[in-house]
């Protein structure tokens, strides 16, 4: 569907009366109008793009082809909105330009209310901005009281310039911080530095007058004994840390202290000591405290007093002192006897030495049935010829002297002396070619080779008898010598140190051309670890030389009588082996 309508250039309208294209239906069919010199200042709407084409005497121009910015200020009419405004159908204007809205060269007016908290960026508004009588950052005003309050969210609140004004009743116990206010905070005349003529309600005593009055409230008490526990003086114990749970207030606060009478028992021998100083105690001594002390300054030679209990528990053990006698003295004097009832019991780790003539032999009983004194012969003698029967039990710590001939065969038990007694524990036992028990084996692979025994008489050899293995075959080539050692009776177990010994030499020093190898095996033909046993070379070529071989004793006194067996495997040329 067409219809023609013109713009005249001359009167800047359209005329009606010559046709312009009005919309033209697929254009991809039907075409474009003609665009020339006739049809200059016609246009045609196209609906298959939603586009105003206008003939410029050329070609069609888009509509669309209108160049950016190319609409100035100065050709909209004062009542049209710009890019980014948009006016409303109520004729009011709204800002929207996407970016920031520069404003210069005027101030912009807002109406009363226009700005809210949500059209202020956050920290928009400064200190500066405040005037003089404006609340801050963290204050805040109470609306109904004007009461203004001060919230800085956990940062400190500095005032400078200025003492800081509160009303009377402002600062209660809340709002104080714990230990704000010190001893030079308080007024003096608040403080009582003597407690003797009392106390009253309005003042604070100081930690001397405490003390003081604590000092001697205590020192006008009967002192009594206070059990305080036990020490282990071989640890040497150090009074300053003991803890007697008494506790006295000083400047330095709630500190514990000894009291008079407080004491501890030793338990074992040792010394006590206050860091400084020591004293040597003994088991079942009482150390006493003396006087009112501070643990840090305790004087173990001044403060401490201490009472040796060890000779009066000596003293108890006596039992009833009523029948009988004892004599206590010096050794040179004898003072009156005193009487005892029940048996004395002499319990000195020492010696412990008896008066002459204090003891004769009607005194002694409780020996089996009598007593009995030997004599320089053996017999018995002395003052007695009474005989014992029983067991006699030596039980003196060091060495017991029995006299000559007092043991005669009959006094001993058949079979209870045994060899291990009489005889020196280690016996060695030496084995030489040819052995006993022995006989030759070969292992399977690589036996090709000759063996022979034969002697070295030199002196430097000691004579000995050897097995000489040798072969001329490629590789290494072995025999094995196998013999069996009866473990003998009374046989207790092998020596630690060296308990198998070899003497061997090689013709060479190098392992590749001959080496020696020995195995053990228990008398259950189990294997036995050995330490150095294998690969062995002679450090000096065709020089006899002895090795020892170490190993965990598998053998018993219950092996005696059974064979271990012994394998020697000679490798290659493994010369004048001797064992």
């Amino acid at each position: 569907m067409t219809a023609l309508l013109r713009y005249s250039k001359v009167s800047s309208r359209f005329i009606f009366n010559q046709p312009v294209v009005m919309r033209v239906d697929n254009q991809a069919t039907a075409g474009e109008p003609t665009c020339d010199g006739s049809a200059a200042g016609q246009m045609y709407f196209n609906t298959d793009n939603s586009t105003l084409y206008f003939c410029d005497g050329t070609s069609w121009m888009s509509s669309a082809n209108i160049s950016n910015d190319s609409v100035t200020g100065a050709m909209l009419a004062p009542a049209v909105a710009g890019a980014g405004l948009v006016q409303d159908g109520s004729g009011n204007l709204d800002v929207n330009p996407g970016t920031g809205l520069e404003i210069s060269g005027d101030t912009v007016a807002i109406s009363a209310g226009g700005v809210g908290t949500t059209e202020l960026a956050d920290d928009g508004v400064t200190a500066a901005k405040l005037a003089a009588d404006t609340a801050g950052s963290g204050i805040v005003q109470n609306g109904g009281t004007g009461a203004l309050d001060i919230n800085t969210d956990g940062t400190t609140l500095t005032v400078t310039g200025d003492t800081l004004g509160i009303a009377d009743g402002g600062v209660d116990t809340t709002q104080l911080a714990d230990g704000a206010v010190t001893y030079n905070k308080v007024d003096a005349f608040s403080i009582d530095t003597d407690l003797s003529d009392g106390a009253t309600a309005s003042t604070f005593a100081s930690s001397v007058a405490v003390k003081n009055y604590v000092d001697s409230e205590i020192g006008a008490l009967a002192a009594g004994l206070i059990y305080r526990g036990t020490l282990d003086a071989s640890t040497n114990p150090d009074l300053q840390t003991q803890s007697t749970g008494d506790a006295y207030v000083d400047a330095l606060g709630l500190l514990e202290n000894y009291s008079k009478g407080d004491f501890f028992k030793i338990t074992v021998d040792g010394t006590i000591t206050d860091g400084t100083n020591n004293v040597a105690v003994k088991a079942g001594d009482m150390i006493i405290i003396n006087k009112v002390v501070q643990h840090d300054s305790i004087n173990v030679l001044t403060d401490v007093d201490v009472i040796d209990n060890s000779e009066a528990a000596d003293l108890l053990s006596a039992g009833d002192l009523s029948s009988g006698q004892i004599f206590v003295g010096d050794g040179t004097t004898t003072p009156n006897p005193v009487s005892v009832t029940g048996d004395i019991a002499l319990t000195s780790a020492g010696l412990t030495t008896i008066q002459d003539g204090a003891v004769d032999t009607s005194d002694i009983v409780g020996l089996a049935s009598g007593a009995f004194i030997l004599g320089t012969d053996g017999t018995t003698g002395g003052n007695t010829t009474a005989t014992m029967s029983g067991d006699v039990v030596m039980d003196n710590t060091g060495a017991t002297t029995i006299q000559a001939n007092a043991i005669g065969s009959s006094e001993i038990t058949d079979g209870s002396i045994t060899l291990a007694d009489l005889i020196d524990r280690n016996v060695t036992a030496l084995i030489a070619p040819e052995y006993p028990n022995f006989t030759l084996h070969a292992d399977g692979s690589n036996n090709r080779g000759t063996l022979e025994s034969d002697n070295d008489a030199t002196s430097a050899s000691g004579g000995k008898n050897y097995y000489k293995w040798s072969s001329n075959r490629p590789g290494l080539n072995d025999y094995d010598l196998v013999f069996k050692w009866v473990v003998p009776e009374n046989f207790q177990g092998f020596q630690g140190a060296n308990p198998i010994q070899i003497d061997f030499k090689t013709e060479t020093t190098s392992g590749a051309d001959n080496a020696l190898d020995f195995f053990l095996y228990d008398a259950t033909g189990t294997s036995v670890a050995l330490t150095g046993a294998t690969g062995l070379t002679a450090a000096v070529a065709d020089t006899f030389e002895t090795h020892n071989l170490s190993f965990t004793d598998p053998f018993t006194s219950a092996d005696a009588g059974k064979p271990g067996r012994s394998v020697f495997d000679s490798t290659r040329k493994v010369q004048d082996l001797h064992t």
